[in-house]
């Protein structure tokens, strides 16, 4: 019976959110013959709530339809043999609830198509600054101080080549609340991949997140010529930073130059 619903359990988590297997450094990488490459391109923008009705309803759809999903699941470990015909049956029932539910929700907490875009620019503006694009990779260059003879170089900067790439990207930046004059935090996500001098498969590759601890409006994000959005955005890509130095550089691997 315990084998059976650990199955079962198994199964729910699959189907709700997926299975990643955990990443490795080789043991053969080197920190202290690696360069920093960082992407230039602006991260994708992503605004939780709609710029109308309709897109409110969708959004709280999706959440609302996730939590029928899990309850759903969790209902059937209870139908013991039946359980597979019940996932089948009773999970897109709880989605459908739900996601009507949510919409309900999503239609009413929508924002008006003009805080939507008076939001999205603010971010847009920011976040196509070629400071803020350096941003990740100069703080993984000042973190790598603490751990190297200097830190670490950006890659095509020394005319010596190096070993080991270590590419780095904010691939998305997305507002974490939405509703009409209601507070919102930022959300960033970044990947990492690491490439052998030679090799065009990256050895390692990782994808990183961090939330800023404040939510504010658009209009406070936006004061001081948003002085507090860039210091978010900054202490974001700290966060993500220290985040990588802890896969590039556990104790064990480290080597110094």
């Amino acid at each position: 019976m315990k084998t059976h619903l650990a199955s079962l359990l198994a199964a729910v988590c699959l189907w709700a959110t997926g299975c990643a297997s955990v990443p490795q450094m080789p043991a053969e990488f080197d920190l202290g013959r690696a360069a920093i490459a960082q992407s230039a391109q602006a991260p994708a923008l992503v605004l939780e709530g709609p710029d109308g009705k309709g897109r409110g309803a969708g959004a709280g759809a999706a959440k609302g339809g996730g939590l029928g999903f899990v309850i759903g699941g969790l209902a059937c470990l209870g139908t013991g043999p039946f359980a597979a015909l019940c996932l089948g049956t009773v999970v897109p029932a709880g989605i459908a609830v739900g996601a009507a539910s949510g919409a309900v929700v999503g239609a009413v907490r929508a924002e008006s198509a003009e805080d939507v875009q008076a939001k999205r620019s603010l971010l847009q503006t920011e976040l196509a600054t070629p400071a803020m694009r350096a941003q990740l990779g100069a703080a993984l260059q000042q973190q790598s101080r603490e751990l190297l003879p200097s830190a670490l170089p950006l890659a095509g900067s020394n005319a010596a080549p190096t070993e080991w790439t270590i590419q780095i990207a904010v691939t998305e930046v997305a507002t974490v609340g939405s509703g009409p004059g209601v507070p919102y935090a930022l959300l960033a996500s970044a990947r990492l991949a690491v490439l052998q001098r030679g090799q065009a498969t990256p050895v390692f590759v990782n994808e990183y997140q961090a939330q800023t601890a404040t939510s504010l409006t658009t209009p406070q994000w936006a004061d001081s010529d948003a002085a507090p959005l860039r210091a978010a955005l900054q202490d974001l890509s700290t966060k993500m930073a220290t985040k990588m130095l802890a896969d590039l550089a556990p104790p064990r691997r480290l080597v110094l130059r």
